[in-house]
């Protein structure tokens, strides 16, 4: 996968903010809201109003979404298509018009099955270690200034993260052009704007 960022980096980059604040304002004057925590108590809006002495709305505001974001299999349908989109344009001179999000799972599964695209998948368990000890660090450091704290979530949710993938680009620019191109003609006809 791709270069990722070293981690003393990240660890400094995480706990960095609340120690400048601290100085800067006083450690009584610096709120930490535990978002997952404020999340599971309720009414998150007036949480956050409130943390910082704002007045908050009478009634409560619908519940904040997090957008979850791609998954694996969704980004690697995404490459798929992209590379397609690549052969496509240098061996029949063709631009791919990218279908609809919830239709293209469904075309490269026609193509080839989902479990049989080569994958590169990231070794997730030292990762969550790792985010696991920094988040209990800094509730050591900062515990006192975290309101809604719920280290149990924060842990369940990190020990919870899914598998990270992507498409294998070596393995499919090497061994799959008889593949897209056993595809191609359907594509000409339906999914292809000639330049």
């Amino acid at each position: 996968m791709g270069r990722h960022p070293d981690q003393g980096q990240m660890a400094q980059d995480c706990a960095g903010t609340p120690p400048d604040h601290t100085q800067g304002f006083g450690r009584d004057s610096v709120f930490i809201l535990d978002f997952l925590g404020a999340q599971n108590d309720g009414d998150i809006v007036n949480m956050l109003l409130s943390a910082v002495g704002l007045p908050t709305f009478e009634e409560p505001l619908e519940q904040v979404r997090v957008w979850p974001g791609l998954t694996s299999d969704e980004a690697v349908d995404f490459q798929m298509w992209h590379l397609l989109g690549k052969y496509m344009h240098e061996y029949h001179h063709c631009k791919l018009k990218a279908p609809p999000k919830q239709e293209l799972a469904h075309k490269v599964d026609a193509m080839v099955k989902h479990r049989a695209i080569p994958k590169k998948c990231l070794d997730m368990e030292p990762m969550k270690k790792y985010a696991l000890k920094i988040d209990a660090n800094f509730r050591v450091a900062f515990g006192d200034r975290i309101l809604h704290s719920r280290p149990d979530l924060s842990d369940n949710e990190t020990t919870h993260v899914k598998q990270i993938c992507e498409l294998d680009h070596q393995i499919v620019r090497m061994d799959w052009n008889d593949s897209f191109e056993k595809h191609a003609e359907a594509l000409l006809s339906n999914s292809c704007q000639k330049q």
